[in-house]
C-alpha cells in the first residue's frame, strides 16, 4: 500500500507539476507519514514556485492571482512547518508555522503551532496560541487584535480608507521583521494619502520567513483621528476584490 502510494504521488506531480499540486501530496504524505523527505522537497518546490510568482508583484497591475497566491503561500508554509515538526527540526516548524498562522490565522496552523512551541518547552506560548486557534468568540477577538497595528498621526489626516500594502522582509537592530514597501489607497478619505509614510514606518513583525523571496499584498482598513491612526489587516481569504 505504501509502495502504491508513493507511485500515485509521484503520478500526480508528473502530470501536473503546480504549487498546488505540490503542495497537496506533500500534505497527504506528511498525514500518512510517508516518506518525508521527498514530502519535504515536494512542499519546498510549490514555496519556491508561488514565491517567484509574488516576488515582482506590482500595487499598479495588482490582479486577482496575486490575492490568490498570497492565501496560497500561507498554506504552502503551513505544509512546510508540519513536515518540519514531524522531522523534529522544531526551529525550521517554528518559522514557517509561526508566518503561516499570522498570515492566515488558521485554526489547523495554530494547532500545529501550539505543538511546536509545547515540543520547545514554552508551555504558556503554547497554550496561548491554542486558545486563539480554539475558534471561540474570545479568541477571535483576540484574533483581530493581532492583526491590528498602531500608526502614526499624521497632522491633516483623518477618516478612513481601504488600502493595499506590499509587505517585504527586512531587518532592524537583528530582529527580522516585514515592512510596507508600498501602499496603495483604494478607496475613502483622501486627506489619508498623507499617511503613506507613516504606514512604511509600522513594523507588521516576522510575516515572510527568513530568505524568502515572496512579497505579500495585504488589504487593510486605515482609521485616523486627529490624535492616533490604527490600521486592521484584513485575511487573505477574505479579500476577494481589487476595488
Amino acid at each position: 500500500k505504501t509502495t502504491e502510494a508513493r507511485g500515485a504521488f509521484e503520478k500526480a506531480v508528473q502530470i501536473s507539476p503546480s504549487g498546488e499540486i505540490f503542495n497537496a501530496v506533500a500534505y497527504e504524505m506528511v498525514q500518512d507519514n510517508l516518506d518525508l523527505e521527498k514530502a519535504q522537497e515536494y512542499a519546498a518546490s510549490a514555496v519556491k514556485a508561488v514565491s517567484e510568482s509574488l516576488r515582482d508583484v506590482d500595487l499598479d497591475h495588482l490582479t486577482l492571482k496575486d490575492l490568490a497566491d498570497v492565501q496560497d503561500i500561507g498554506a504552502f508554509w503551513e505544509t512546510l512547518g508540519l513536515i518540519h515538526l514531524r522531522q523534529g527540526d522544531l526551529d525550521s516548524a517554528a518559522m514557517y508555522l509561526e508566518c503561516a498562522w499570522r498570515l492566515t490565522q488558521n485554526g489547523t496552523t495554530g494547532k500545529h503551532l501550539s505543538e511546536v512551541y509545547e515540543k520547545q518547552g514554552k508551555k504558556d506560548l503554547a497554550a496561548e496560541t491554542q486558545r486563539e486557534a480554539s475558534g471561540s468568540a474570545e479568541s477571535s477577538e483576540a484574533l483581530v487584535r493581532a492583526r491590528t497595528f498602531a500608526v502614526s498621526a499624521v497632522p491633516g489626516a483623518t477618516g478612513k480608507s481601504d488600502v493595499f500594502i506590499l509587505l517585504g522582509s527586512g531587518s532592524k537592530d537583528g530582529k527580522t521583521g516585514s515592512k510596507a514597501e508600498r501602499v496603495k489607497f483604494v478607496n475613502g478619505s483622501e486627506s489619508l494619502k498623507k499617511a503613506s509614510d507613516a504606514l512604511k514606518q509600522v513594523d507588521f513583525g516576522m510575516m515572510i520567513p527568513p530568505g524568502t523571496a515572496a512579497k505579500l499584498v495585504m488589504r487593510g482598513t486605515l482609521t485616523c483621528t486627529a490624535t492616533e491612526c490604527s490600521l486592521v489587516m484584513e485575511l487573505p481569504q477574505d479579500v476577494k476584490s481589487l476595488e
